[in-house]
C-alpha cells in the first residue's frame, strides 16, 4: 500500500523530470516502481471513470506532488535561465546529449548507411536553420502569444513524450513562448494552461500512432532522425564558448548534466 507522502514526494519527482530537457518522466516512474500502478490506475479512470474511486488515491497524491513541481520548478527554471543563462543552457545540453547514446543502442542494426546518413542530417539541419533564421528571444521575457503558438507548443510538448530522447523545452525557447508557459505555471494562468493542454491533447494521439508505425516500419532509420532532431535541440540551445576562466566556468554544467542523465537513463 503507497503512502499519500510518499506517492506526493514521488509526484514531485515526476514534474522535476518533465520539466528537465533529457530525462523523460516515464523513466522515473519506472525507477519509482509506479509505472505499472499509474497506467492501470489511468486506464482504469479512462474506461470507467464513475466507478474509479478505488485508484483516485494513488494518482491524486501523484498529481499534486506534479503541481508543486511545476510550480516550484518553473519559477525556479525561469529564474536560473534570466539570472545564469549560460550556465543553465549549458547544464540542458549535458541533459539532453546524453540521450544520444542510448538512442544509438536502441536497435541492434544502427550501421551507418547513405540513407539513415541523410535522416539524420535533414531533422539536424532544419532545426540549425530555425536557430539562424529566428534567433531564441530573451529568456523571462512574457510576450502576447498567439493562440495558434500556444496550440502548436502543446503539440511540441505531445512530441516530446512519446518521441524517445526528444526535449520540449530547447523547441519552446526557439519558438519565444517558453517565457509564456513558465509565467502561466507560476501564476495559474488557466487560460494558457488549458490551449497548451488541449494542444497536448490533440498531438498525443496522432504523434503517437505516426512515431510508432516509424519505429515499427524503419526502426534504425527512425532513431537516427531523432538523433538529428536532438542534436538540433542542442545547437538550438548552444549559448557560445568564451575562452576565459568564466567562460570556461559555464561549461562545467554540461558534464553534471550529462552525469545525472546517463544514471537515470
Amino acid at each position: 500500500m503507497f503512502r499519500p507522502l510518499k506517492l506526493i514526494i514521488s509526484g514531485i519527482y515526476i514534474g522535476i523530470a518533465s520539466l528537465l530537457p533529457g530525462i523523460r518522466s516515464g523513466i522515473i516512474t519506472t525507477k519509482l516502481g509506479l509505472s505499472t500502478h499509474i497506467n492501470e490506475a489511468l486506464g482504469y479512470v479512462l474506461r470507467t471513470p464513475f466507478r474509479a474511486k478505488k485508484h483516485l488515491h494513488i494518482l491524486i497524491p501523484i498529481a499534486i506532488g506534479f503541481i508543486i513541481a511545476l510550480k516550484t520548478g518553473s519559477s525556479t527554471l525561469n529564474y536560473w535561465l534570466i539570472t545564469y543563462t549560460n550556465p543553465t543552457l549549458w547544464l540542458f545540453i549535458g541533459l539532453v546529449v546524453a540521450s544520444v547514446p542510448s538512442l544509438l543502442r536502441k536497435h541492434r542494426h544502427m550501421r551507418m548507411t547513405p540513407g539513415r546518413f541523410v535522416a539524420l542530417i535533414i531533422p539536424l539541419l532544419i532545426m540549425m536553420a530555425l536557430t539562424l533564421i529566428k534567433a531564441p528571444e530573451q529568456y523571462g521575457t512574457v510576450h502576447n502569444t498567439p493562440l495558434l503558438m500556444l496550440v502548436a507548443s502543446g503539440i511540441i510538448i505531445a512530441s516530446a513524450i512519446v518521441i524517445p530522447g526528444m526535449s520540449a523545452t530547447p523547441l519552446l525557447l526557439l519558438m519565444g513562448t517558453y517565457s509564456d508557459l513558465v509565467e502561466s505555471m507560476i501564476h495559474i494562468n488557466l487560460k494558457i494552461i488549458f490551449i497548451v493542454g488541449l494542444g497536448t491533447l490533440i498531438g498525443l494521439p496522432i504523434l503517437s500512432k505516426l512515431i510508432n508505425y516509424w519505429i515499427k516500419s524503419y526502426p534504425a532509420t527512425s532513431y537516427y532522425a531523432i538523433v538529428g532532431l536532438v542534436l538540433g535541440c542542442v545547437f538550438s540551445m548552444y549559448p557560445g564558448i568564451s575562452f576565459s576562466f568564466e567562460g570556461i566556468v559555464h561549461i562545467l554544467p554540461v558534464f553534471a548534466g550529462y552525469s545525472i542523465a546517463r544514471r537515470l537513463s
